[in-house]
């Protein structure tokens, strides 16, 4: 991959399959470290599954690519007036290009007012 990015852009449901594969990469590199992670018994039911989230309308859905390929992405989620960070993850082979920061940045602005912050997993 070459250090070419682009600005993170809205995610199309299209994109769907490229974002699953970032995930499962990134979290082999967690489980291959011992960490226990999300498995993907149903290819199909996961892509429904990023594909509603994209669609949604009521949260954000960012895409960061290196040279033209999706290589991290960030999803918020929206249900009356709370917001939260559903999924954020980046392709091992892109990490440390500071893709997440520029994805989170667009999804949570500093100037967004005051926030609560739940963490949920590890």
């Amino acid at each position: 991959m070459s250090d070419r990015a682009g600005e993170p852009r809205r995610a199309d449901p299209s994109d769907a399959p490229h974002l699953l594969e970032i995930m499962q990469a990134a979290l082999a590199v967690e489980a291959g470290a011992g960490a226990i992670v999300h498995g993907f018994p149903d290819r199909a039911r996961e892509l429904a599954w990023l594909e509603y989230l994209i669609e949604d309308g009521a949260g954000q859905a960012i895409v960061a690519e290196v040279s033209g390929t999706p290589a991290a992405f960030g999803i918020t989620a929206r249900r009356g007036g709370v917001c939260w960070l559903a999924l954020l993850f980046t392709s091992p082979a892109a990490q440390g290009r500071g893709l997440g920061r520029r994805i989170l940045a667009q999804l949570w602005p500093a100037d967004a007012g005051a926030r609560a912050t739940l963490v949920d997993g590890s």
